[in-house]
Order: structure tokens, then C-alpha cells, then sequence
């Protein structure tokens, strides 16, 4: 799905920026987990292009879902380095796979919506 065909994000902040396609976006941080550096998932068969997979990480499965893939930017290159913003959302942890988190923002004009992103793999 492309950014400006996302939904209008929930309002208020702080969000955290982070960099995918030489693209700037934001999510909420009250969604936010943590981020991590990205690691090779397991992947699962018959899931959504923009699942990359399933990985462990502090006794969950968290589902990787490649921004780049979920907003139709361009793919990222393998082994190109990565990190992981990971979200809970519906008793579930997801993570995010973006190129790099910037910063900690108070306004940001490209925030995007959680359930939105998540909505690639549903």
C-alpha cells in the first residue's frame, strides 16, 4: 500500500523516526516494545509478501513485516543492514523492519499508522 493511500494517524506523540526507502516515517512510541538489530528470520510458507518471517526474541514470536514491501518501496538489498522496530498490538508482538531509527520526534508529517502497516499481513 502506498503512504499517502494509509489512513490519517492517531493523533498526539511523541513518535519515533526511522528511515525506510531514503524515506522518512514515524509510529507512535506508546505502540513501541523496543528495536532491535535485525537477524535473520524463519520464514513461513503462505504468508503475505510483506512477512519476511517469524523470530524468537524474549520468549515471543515476533512476525517480521518488511515496511518496504507492506508501503510498495523499493526492496531492500540482502544482507543490507536493518533494524527492527518491534510493536504490540492485539496481544501479539510484530516487528517492523526499517532501514535505520533516527530520532525520538515530537511532530513528524509521515506518521504512520500501526494498524495500517499490520494490515499487510492480515
Amino acid at each position: 500500500m502506498p503512504p499517502d493511500a494509509l489512513p490519517p494517524p492517531p493523533a498526539g506523540g511523541p513518535w519515533l523516526a526511522f528511515v525506510a526507502d531514503g524515506k522518512e516515517f514515524a509510529l507512535p512510541i506508546g505502540e513501541l516494545v523496543e528495536v532491535i538489530r535485525y537477524r535473520t528470520p524463519t520464514m513461513v510458507p503462505g504468508v503475505s509478501p510483506a512477512v519476511e518471517g517469524i523470530l524468537p526474541h524474549r520468549g515471543r514470536m515476533v512476525t517480521l513485516v518488511d515496511l518496504r514491501r507492506s508501503l510498495g518501496l523499493t526492496p531492500r538489498t540482502p544482507g543490507a543492514g536493518a533494524r527492527v522496530i518491534i510493536a504490540a498490538s492485539g496481544g501479539e508482538w510484530h516487528g517492523v523492519v526499517v532501514d535505520d531509527v533516527v530520532r525520538v520526534v515530537g511532530r513528524h508529517e509521515h506518521i504512520l499508522d500501526l494498524q495500517a502497516v499490520l494490515g499487510a499481513i492480515r
